[in-house]
């Protein structure tokens, strides 16, 4: 078969195939299943390719390393908002620029890892989120 037959199969581009042919990338598990059965071939023999096994595995430390830096930026940024608050409430007369800032980092680097973007298409969460951000604001001056 064909490049083009085969990607006309699994719903993918020419150049998606070619570039699993190369090594350049990897199908995810479900092309893999309809490959073996395009090509009947077990699907446990697919799997056993060990540039396949390599990627896979270089992406699950790549998802555990990046998991482990959302848990660590979630609690900074807990942190950091509790600390806002209290900078907010000034008890004792403190006031400080630092901590709204570094909320705002912290926000910013806990976003960069977030993959659930398809979320925000909401029309009523995107609403949500300004309304919120715009009371912040107002209540602050």
């Amino acid at each position: 078969m064909t490049q083009s037959q085969v990607a006309e199969q699994l719903h993918v581009s020419r150049k998606t195939i070619s570039g699993w042919e190369n090594d350049h990338s990897f199908p995810d598990v479900g092309s893999l299943v309809q490959l073996s059965d395009i090509y009947d071939v077990r699907l446990d023999d697919l799997m056993r390719d060990d540039h396949l096994l390599a990627y896979y595995k270089e992406a699950e430390r790549l998802h555990q390393k990046s998991r482990k830096w959302v848990v660590v930026s979630y609690r900074c940024n807990f942190l950091l908002l509790v600390l806002g608050y209290i900078d907010y409430l000034r008890p004792f007369g403190i006031r400080t620029f630092l901590v709204p800032f570094l909320v705002l980092v912290n926000a910013m680097v806990l976003l960069s890892y977030f993959s659930d973007w398809q979320r925000f298409k909401s029309g009523k969460l995107r609403v949500g989120i300004v309304i919120t951000v715009l009371l912040h604001l107002l209540l602050r001056f």
